[in-house]
């Protein structure tokens, strides 16, 4: 699957269940909800990165929980209650002079 199919299953997801994701769409800088149309545009037809929003959203679409390693600090699950095997990814924060990044993790011997 492509970088923009799941692009485009995030944007799906997140128009489908509005209710879910809208309060993780306030705008510190207007103090103001972001609309949800122009953002999930924005998501599928520009390179702007992804997030914790996106993850839930693809957690949801997939039916999977997906766990979200950090250095110093408890994993964030994602759709815990998911059917599917579980999907692993990791945060760097600033690593490797990347800034901020997510990659996906598996298990040795897989």
């Amino acid at each position: 699957m492509s970088v923009q199919d799941l692009r485009t299953k995030a944007a799906n997801h997140i128009r489908k269940d509005p209710d879910t994701f809208l309060p993780f769409l306030f705008d510190e800088q207007t103090m103001s909800l972001r609309d949800i149309t122009s953002y999930t545009k924005e998501l599928e037809e520009t390179t702007m990165w992804g997030g914790d929003l996106e993850i839930l959203a693809l957690a949801k679409e997939f039916d999977s929980p997906i766990s979200v390693m950090m250095s110093g600090r408890a994993a964030l699950k994602m759709n815990e209650a998911g059917q599917q095997p579980e999907l692993k990814l990791v945060y760097y924060q600033h690593s490797f002079g990347l800034g901020e990044h997510y990659n996906s993790l598996r298990d040795a011997g897989k």
